[in-house]
């Protein structure tokens, strides 16, 4: 999937919708289910499916996914805000995060 995403990066005239990109997240979706088939049929695998029984563990994983992409989202944003409405450049915005 990481590799389809940055082929979209390099290729910007390709949409999202286009058979490249479907490719690459069909065979995205393909190799995680397969490596889904694989842990659960051997005897050590590297993460023991059983967790995701627990909600306690379900719920702890979607809030740590929750809080990742909002700290994403509040840095492209006030990076945006920061350059573009306050008039500041690239390297100022950098000095202006790391030291407030």
């Amino acid at each position: 999937m990481i590799y389809g995403l940055i082929l979209k990066e390099s290729h910007p005239h390709w949409g999202w919708l286009s058979s490249q990109m479907i490719g690459w997240f069909g065979a995205a979706i393909l190799f995680f289910i397969v490596f889904i088939v694989v842990e659960s049929r051997i005897s050590q695998p590297m993460i023991n499916l059983t967790m995701f029984k627990n909600p306690h563990f379900v719920g702890t994983v979607m809030v740590a996914l929750a809080l990742g992409a909002g700290i994403y989202s509040y840095n492209t944003y006030l990076t945006a805000l920061m350059q573009n409405y306050m008039g500041l450049f690239c390297a100022r915005c950098r000095c202006s995060t790391v030291n407030d």
